[in-house]
């Protein structure tokens, strides 16, 4: 695309994510919000009730848009100004936040969409295309991103937040089976370029982090992420404890709490979900096996 054609771009680049809660979605995002530069929207956890995102957030999080533009209230820009940050966070239960500036601001650098718990073949997003651009706008870019971490500790993680139970045990399993085997090509739901982040490689690597940067056209300096976003209520099992220092919680080692739990153990006994774990995460442990 010429540069003349950009100036009717709305969004550079857009990003749909997809990921199970608890899979370290929230800190891959804030790190690709820190990686680009310019004006930056996050639109996160976004419901069922409406196949426009704008209209069904849970939260959202501006980059380099001033604070009394996004919300015109002067208390909370006085705040903001305090505290000095490029960043703001609003709910989708603030009547106060103008999501109409937000939505026609242009050119945004990045539109970030992110989906938790969804099947990649939901309906909604046939929904969404319909009316994509009188929904967020044209896009330069658009990009399918896939977060996948490894069965043993993203289960033990969500016991611990009391996010799986009996109900929707089943649920979470067919749907992390689903992003596997979308994760190693076995199937193609994703219909857009797709970019497919392994949580355990991104906490490890720094050459893996470069390689997923450059795909996504961000810049880093390829040290390991150390905040602990608030979304989510932080870690399940340290909070933000270690926020700054998140390279130092034990995030491969949350199965380890579970290990005699039986209602834990009876979710491994899935032949497959093990197999795929394995071909993506290596060998994770062989006590619950």
């Amino acid at each position: 695309m010429n540069p003349e054609n950009l100036l009717s771009v709305e969004n550079l680049n857009e990003l749909r994510i997809f990921g199970l809660r608890r899979s370290g979605n929230h800190a891959i995002i804030s790190w690709i919000v820190e990686g680009y530069s310019g004006v930056v929207v996050h639109l996160n956890n976004i419901r069922k009730n409406n196949p426009n995102p704008y209209l069904s957030f849970a939260q959202i999080t501006v980059k380099e848009i001033p604070y009394w533009n996004c919300r015109p209230v002067f208390t909370g820009c006085i705040k903001h100004f305090i505290k000095r940050k490029n960043q703001a966070n609003f709910s989708h239960k603030d009547p106060k936040v103008n999501i109409d500036y937000i939505r026609k601001l242009t050119p945004k650098q990045c539109l970030i969409n992110s989906y938790e718990n969804y099947r990649l073949d939901d309906n909604i997003f046939e929904l969404f295309e319909v009316n994509r651009e009188s929904y967020v706008g044209a896009s330069h870019n658009r990009y399918e991103v896939l977060i996948l971490r490894d069965p043993f500790n993203l289960f033990a993680s969500l016991l611990k937040s009391n996010r799986i139970n009996a109900e929707n045990r089943d649920y979470l399993v067919d749907t992390y089976k689903q992003y596997a085997r979308e994760f190693i090509g076995q199937t193609k739901i994703l219909k857009l370029p797709k970019i497919c982040i392994n949580y355990n490689k991104w906490v490890r690597s720094q050459e893996y982090r470069y390689a997923i940067a450059q795909k996504l056209g961000i810049k880093i300096s390829g040290d390991a992420y150390t905040k602990v976003p608030s979304e989510g209520g932080g870690s399940s099992f340290d909070n933000q404890k270690f926020n700054i220092n998140a390279n130092q919680m034990p995030i491969f080692e949350r199965w380890k709490n579970y290990k005699s739990n039986s209602f834990y153990r009876d979710i491994f006994k899935d032949q497959e979900l093990c197999q795929l774990s394995e071909e993506i995460f290596g060998q994770i442990c062989t006590e619950i096996l």
